[in-house]
C-alpha cells in the first residue's frame, strides 16, 4: 500500500464496524480509538493481522477483513511502437499487458519481444511479452509502478509461413 490507497476493513466482534480508509501522505490509517497505523509498503495481510493484534487485547473474538477499495493514479510513459505513445495515469497495480492495451495495443511494425520496461529504484529489464501470451503466468506480466518507463521495440526481420502448414502465420 502506499499514501492515496483506499482500503475497507471490516472489523467483527464486540465492537463491529465496516468503514473505509485512505492511506495519508505519511502512509498511515488511523482507526477509530487507536493510535495510527503505518501501512506503507505493507501487503493487505499484513495490515489486517497489524488491527487483529491491536484488537486482540481488549476482544478475543475479534475478527479483521481488509480489500483494496481503490487504488491511487500512477504515470506511466510508454513510446515506441505503440498504436498510441504518450504519458497515461493508471491505476497502481495495473499489469504491463494492461498499460499496453491502454496506450491502443502494439502497432503492425511492433514486436511483443524485447520490451523494455524501467521503473525507479529498479534495474531495467527486458520483457518477452509472448511468454505471457502462451502460459498466463503472472510473472510473465509485471506489475507497474508510478513513473515507469515502457518502450516498444521494432518486429525486426520477419518471415511467413503459408499453405500447408500446421500454424499459417
Amino acid at each position: 500500500l502506499a499514501p492515496g490507497d483506499t482500503i475497507n476493513v471490516i472489523v467483527t466482534g464486540i465492537n463491529s464496524y465496516n468503514k473505509d480508509y485512505q492511506v495519508n501522505a505519511d502512509g498511515a490509517i488511523a482507526l477509530e480509538a487507536m493510535y495510527p497505523i503505518d501501512v506503507y509498503n505493507m501487503t493487505l495481510d499484513q495490515v489486517s493481522k497489524s488491527i487483529l493484534d491491536m484488537i486482540l487485547l481488549d476482544d478475543a473474538s475479534a475478527k479483521v477483513y481488509v480489500r483494496l477499495k481503490s487504488a491511487r493514479l500512477v504515470t506511466v510513459q510508454i513510446s515506441g511502437n505503440v498504436k498510441s505513445p504518450r504519458t497515461i495515469a493508471v491505476p497502481a497495480y495495473t499489469p504491463l499487458s494492461r498499460v499496453i492495451a491502454f496506450s491502443g495495443g502494439i502497432s503492425d511494425s511492433g514486436s511483443l519481444r524485447n520490451i523494455t520496461l524501467s521503473q525507479l529504484d529498479e534495474t531495467t529489464q527486458t520483457v518477452d511479452f509472448y511468454n505471457f501470451l502462451q502460459s498466463s503466468s503472472f510473472k510473465n506480466d509485471p506489475m507497474i509502478r508510478n513513473g515507469a518507463r515502457i518502450f516498444i521495440p521494432n518486429q525486426g526481420s520477419t518471415i511467413a509461413a503459408f499453405g500447408f502448414v500446421n500454424k499459417p502465420g
